[in-house]
């Protein structure tokens, strides 16, 4: 029963970063708090649920929270499934946010406007009135009010 996961693998439990490492979700996790806007830490925040009913302890769901509450998530619907949300962080941490940013992943497009590398006026050029996720145009506006 192991935390970590593959890009391409088939279970969560047979996992290796791409450096041939395993990778766990609360390394993903931290790092990813660890890029969030100044602003925005401590009041956004990442989560991935487990189903303790399972035989191999799988992951379940995965959401953002922005203060406590369970954001809008990117896609519409209630959260994410959780392994399609570790990875497409696993990767977002790879790319840098302004490549994200032009991403046909709406969550990759959620972080990047989150990103303490993105600068205001890299954001200021972002075109929220094109951009078809709600959640991300959500996310956009907590950065930019913060």
């Amino acid at each position: 029963m192991g935390d970590g996961f593959l890009r391409h693998g088939t279970h969560p439990s047979k996992t290796q970063s791409a450096y041939n490492r395993p990778v766990k979700w609360p390394g993903i996790q931290r790092k990813a708090r660890s890029n969030l806007a100044p602003a925005l830490r401590g009041r956004v925040d990442f989560v991935v649920g487990r189903y303790s009913e399972t035989h191999d302890g799988a992951y379940g769901r995965a959401w953002i929270t922005v203060d406590g509450e369970k954001a809008p998530s990117c896609g519409g619907g209630d959260g994410y499934p959780a392994a399609e949300f570790i990875l497409d962080m696993l990767e977002y941490l790879d790319v840098a946010p302004s490549e994200a940013l032009r991403s046909e992943t709406a969550l990759w497009r959620a972080l990047a406007v989150m990103d303490r590398r993105m600068t205001a006026a890299a954001l200021e050029v972002f075109d929220t009135g094109t951009e078809p996720d709600a959640a991300v145009r959500e996310f956009y506006a907590l950065r930019m009010a913060s």
